[in-house]
């Protein structure tokens, strides 16, 4: 997991969007593993999807 964290962060420094959902998306399996409550791997993962969808606005407009 700590190897994740730090994609996250270079990807955000780096603004390297495709590794940085990758990342982020790589997290969600943990949050089961876990044990982490259902409804905060529901809202991660809609999280996920809609900054996918920001990103690929973003990315049509370059």
């Amino acid at each position: 997991m700590n190897e994740v964290l730090v994609n996250i962060t270079v990807s955000l420094h780096d603004k390297d969007w495709d590794s940085l959902q990758a990342s982020a998306h790589k997290m969600i399996p943990s949050f089961q593993i876990m044990g982490i409550d259902n409804e905060l791997d529901n809202v991660c993962t809609q999280a996920c999807g809609e900054l996918k969808k920001e990103y690929n606005l973003i990315r049509k407009t370059k």
